[in-house]
């Protein structure tokens, strides 16, 4: 019995947890052809990321999103320098809005569901409506920030983050 009791908390401990960090999603190129081939295989996949952090039941973070093998970009530090996904949240549910450096003076609404090392990311009333931002994807958690620059990028977020969530 008691064995079962730990892992019962145990899934319920990985559930549960906070969104913080650092979730990514690559796009496959599986079946690109004509202009999309080359690009493709030489690494142009679009992605779509999020870094969050939490205090309290706040949750704050930037994103990145590419279309057209990162021709087209919404980058989320590039809004007046203030977070692009702001909200609550409380156990593993957080519902946010954020704002597209595509679509200026509008707001976009979104849950995220925090299950382990992945993310669930579902826009509430999704239409093509301008941000590049997926209507529904399951974002992995990312260990590694990666390369240097993405620490610097990584580390000046977060204090932004930290400042806004603070107030």
């Amino acid at each position: 019995m008691p064995v079962i009791l730990l892992a019962i908390l145990a899934v319920n401990y990985a559930v549960a947890s906070p969104p913080d960090g650092h979730w990514k999603i690559v796009w496959s190129c599986k079946g690109a052809t004509g202009a999309f081939e080359n690009p493709c295989r030489d690494g142009a996949n679009d992605y779509f990321e999020l870094r969050l952090w939490t205090h309290g039941d706040e949750i704050c973070g930037f994103h990145d999103a590419t279309s057209h093998l990162q021709q087209r970009s919404d980058d989320g530090e590039n809004i007046d320098g203030k977070p692009s996904v702001t909200g609550t949240f409380h156990g593993n549910l957080a519902r946010v809005t954020f704002r597209s450096t595509r679509v200026e003076n509008k707001e976009f609404g979104a849950t995220l569901r925090a299950l382990g090392k992945k993310l669930i990311w579902k826009r509430i009333h999704p239409r093509n409506d301008g941000p590049l931002l997926p209507d529904n994807a399951t974002l992995l958690k990312r260990d590694d920030v990666g390369n240097e620059m993405d620490e610097d990028i990584y580390a000046r977020q977060a204090a932004v983050c930290a400042e806004s969530l603070s107030r």
